[in-house]
């Protein structure tokens, strides 16, 4: 993997408000520049470099890609108490950071309640509480109701999540979804992956986790999974994705192996550290279809754009089995922390909590703005400094980041961003690519090897061209549905195409059409169409951006099929061009419109909504 030089070149705009801009990479002829400050994009040629410090005439350059929102660690004035329950596990792990079920240990409850009661005492009105910790929370059923009763009696607007490893009684489960808890899951995939990577202490309950996901789905109470990544499981994340995909989930998090715990003793390739060429790599991949699934991804290593001065909502008040409060959510009891994230404990005799008010405030300075290795860095404000137990066992020091890390980090976000640039602007791929007797449709990270059919015989990845006349489009769609699920845990793409006569534009087949493809979107089918579809055929009460339709020529996939050495073809036959001469999607349609002559059906010739630009025509190429 290429290595990012340390400090990227930078840029500074505005005279009394200094802002920075960051040299990210290149678009075509173009430098993208990016501040993080104002959560903004530049594109700069060399003719705008005299521009830098008049702000005004930069804005008419700046941009912010679709999709790239700035994200925020704060909790919208609600505190926020994470409670570690026990470090008792029906799971063995072979990572496991804090050697989970190795010596069970449960928080005292009279604890909870004295942080409860601090909490009451000085007026707060809004509370979350967060049960994780090191072993497996829905092993303390009894404290969790406690707990959440007496916590009731004391704050009128509180909500609760917990950190499962989803083996939990269907009893504790149905009583956690009725008191409305938020769930994170800890699983890492399919079951062969899962069963080796986290073991149960029971061969009973392989399979419970995969069962407790789709109940929680079904109660609409999933917030997201969590999966660690190790060097066995890396080469396999688009199965992961896609099985949890099938699976109905809406928001995951893939993070590579922590060697801290078990995995420190590196035994086998289940706990082993990821490779992290192939990591970045697949990680990329998975986000690419991830956003084409509507799924959302969380990850610590893609930090596109925020404005956070720390990783996470450090510090944090964490209660913690043997009695402190620490700032991190990854302390555990079984090894020795560094004091420097303890700023409290529970003393017993007195039933009060204690608070070091002199290690809080150093905790409160541990910030990337006291980080020098990150004042250059263009990912300051959305990094955060990265976590900072974890720099303190990499470094000695919570306030110096791993290089590595920072390096890799820097590296998958700038391809990331890049890559979101030329999907909202160039948007010259995705295309159809031809070669050595391969039919393909090329995305940025992921390419799909495509096979022509009419729906009759399905294979591979099925470019279906449909004729109304001969299909039936609910058969059709049972049919594609049912080869989906043979092909299990493998991202299968449908590209469909339908072809129309004149006697085919009727509201009865656009019905038609719309209910095919909401089956779809129901079974969780990954299609694209290739063409337009008639304005005239549309139900009128039809959103068609839920839909991803090709809105217009320029935009039809078919517009142009590419083949060796970048030369590309129309599909009027044209002749070649080569594709590195356009710098973007107009440009390719510009000269298409100057070059070739395309045939629409004859009722199509003077539509009126072809004329009101609604439509761009039946194409009969």
């Amino acid at each position: 993997m290429t290595q990012p030089n340390d400090k990227e070149s930078m840029l500074s705009i505005g005279k009394n408000d200094k802002k920075s801009l960051y040299e990210i990479g290149h678009v075509n002829k173009e430098k993208i520049f990016y501040s993080p400050d104002l959560n903004r994009f530049y594109r700069l040629d060399k003719d705008d470099f005299d521009l830098k410090r008049r702000m005004e005439k930069l804005e008419s350059k700046s941009f912010v890609p679709m999709e790239i929102s700035l994200s925020k660690n704060e909790e919208g004035g609600r505190e926020k108490i994470t409670i570690f329950l026990t470090t008792a596990c029906n799971l063995r792990c072979v990572y496991c950071y804090g050697f989970g079920g190795k010596n069970p240990a449960f928080i005292d409850f009279n604890f909870i309640k004295a942080q409860i009661d601090d909490y009451a005492n000085s007026n707060t009105k809004k509370l979350s509480v967060f049960f994780q910790g090191t072993g497996e929370p829905t092993l303390s059923f009894d404290l969790i109701k406690k707990t959440v009763r007496y916590v009731r009696t004391k704050i009128d607007d509180v909500n609760f999540q917990i950190q499962s490893n989803g083996i939990v009684k269907e009893n504790v489960l149905n009583w956690l979804i009725g008191n409305k808890f938020s769930f994170i899951i800890s699983c890492d995939g399919p079951p062969d992956i899962q069963n080796k990577q986290r073991p149960p202490l029971n061969k009973n309950d392989v399979g419970t986790v995969e069962k407790t996901i789709k109940k929680l789905i079904e109660s609409n109470c999933l917030a997201a999974i969590r999966g660690t990544v190790t060097n066995y499981s890396s080469k396999r994340m688009i199965e992961i994705l896609e099985y949890f995909h099938n699976l109905g989930v809406k928001t995951i998090d893939l993070e590579p192996v922590f060697l801290e715990g078990r995995a420190s003793e590196r035994k086998s390739a289940y706990s082993r550290m990821v490779n992290f060429d192939e990591y970045e790599k697949n990680l990329l991949k998975s986000c690419e279809l991830i956003e084409e699934y509507e799924m959302v991804f969380e990850n610590g290593y893609i930090r596109p754009a925020g404005v956070n001065k720390r990783f996470c909502g450090f510090p944090h008040r964490v209660l913690t089995t043997d009695g402190h409060i620490v700032s991190c959510l990854d302390y555990t009891p079984e090894k020795d922390n560094p004091q420097e994230f303890v700023y409290g404990d529970y003393d017993q005799k007195t039933n009060k909590i204690v608070i070091n008010q002199k290690k809080l405030m150093n905790c409160k300075k541990i910030s990337v703005e006291n980080m020098p290795d990150c004042l250059d860095c263009f990912l300051k404000s959305s990094c955060g400094g990265w976590c900072f137990i974890s720099n303190y066992y990499k470094t000695g020091s919570p306030l110096k980041p791993d290089r590595f890390r920072c390096k890799v980090i820097r590296n998958t976000t700038k391809k990331y961003l890049i890559y979101k640039i030329k999907k909202h602007l160039v948007q010259i791929k995705p295309y159809i690519y031809k070669a050595n007797k391969k039919f393909l449709f090329s995305m940025f990270f992921n390419e799909f090897e495509m096979k022509k059919t009419d729906g009759q015989h399905l294979k591979g990845n099925p470019f279906i061209r449909i004729n109304l006349k001969k299909t039936n489009l609910v058969n059709l769609a049972k049919k594609i549905i049912a080869y989906k699920k043979s092909r299990i845990n493998k991202p299968t793409l449908f590209l469909i195409s339908f072809s129309f006569q004149e006697k085919d534009l009727t509201t009865k087949n656009g019905k038609a059409i719309i209910s095919f493809l909401d089956n779809l979107k129901e079974n969780k089918i990954f299609f694209k169409l290739t063409r337009p579809l008639p304005f005239c055929i549309m139900p009128k009460n039809i959103n068609v951006q839920n839909y991803n339709f090709p809105r217009s020529c320029k935009d039809c996939l078919e517009l142009f099929i590419v083949k060796r050495n970048n030369l590309f073809n129309y599909c009027t036959k044209s002749g070649y061009r080569n594709l590195k001469k356009f710098s973007n999607r107009n440009e390719i349609f510009e000269e298409f419109k100057r070059s070739s002559n395309p045939k629409f059906l004859k009722k199509c010739m003077y539509c009126i909504n072809a004329i009101r630009g609604n439509c761009s025509r039946v194409c009969c190429q």
